[in-house]
């Protein structure tokens, strides 16, 4: 059974045999350009790291959340901006967003 955890000091991820989790550098989003190319071009600096939750059997994109949407989902115990937060966060939601959409997965 697989079941990987792995980090840096810019990126955190979880992997089983289901899904692939991921909170870090290599995942980003700019609301002001439409590309991650178009940023690198004009050296934008206002790209936000991002939470992904992918299919591991086919890599599919399941769900991406920046972190200012991850933020919305802080409480008073939240310790911080670490990133395991961040991680631990989006999976959360993940489940219970399909959880209450019934959807299969």
């Amino acid at each position: 059974m697989k079941n990987e955890f792995f980090y840096s000091d810019d990126y955190i991820g979880s992997e089983n045999e289901k899904y692939n989790f991921y909170y870090g550098y290599e995942v980003t989003h700019c609301k002001k350009h439409k590309t991650e190319q178009e940023c690198d071009d004009k050296d934008c600096d206002e790209r936000e790291w991002c939470f992904t939750a992918r299919n591991a059997v086919n890599n599919n994109l399941l769900l991406k959340l920046t972190t200012s949407e991850l933020e919305k989902f802080k409480t008073n115990k939240w310790g911080g901006d670490s990133m395991s937060m961040y991680l631990i966060t989006g999976i959360n939601h993940f489940f219970n967003k399909f959880n209450e959409s019934n959807m299969h997965i």
